[in-house]
């Protein structure tokens, strides 16, 4: 099999897969003393300990599902066209997590 010349920006498949597995080896290795730091802090909390529920159409069904969402995590926020429904809404809410301002 002849060699053909090839410039420097090219590279054989087994200089590519050598420096594959280079790059991979050390990601790896990188990425485990990363962890490793980073339990030293303390427990890392997760977002999703603590679930947030906006609410838009607060009448009806919307009322039921947004004291169900009060029940499962916090309502943060709620919105409703007809200002009735919101003020209903956002004593109902109020009685599982709704802080209104």
């Amino acid at each position: 099999m002849a060699h053909r010349n090839r410039s420097k920006t090219h590279s054989t498949r087994r200089e590519f897969l050598t420096t594959s597995a280079a790059l991979a080896g050390g990601s790896m290795v990188g990425g485990y003393f990363l962890s490793e730091s980073r339990a030293a802090d303390g427990p890392v909390r997760s977002a999703n300990e603590e679930i947030r529920f906006a609410c838009i159409g607060v009448g009806g069904k919307g009322q039921s599902d947004s004291a169900d969402a009060g029940r499962s995590g916090k309502v943060v926020a709620i919105a409703d066209v007809d200002s009735n429904q919101l003020k209903r809404g956002e004593k109902a809410c109020r009685l599982y997590t709704f802080d209104a301002a």
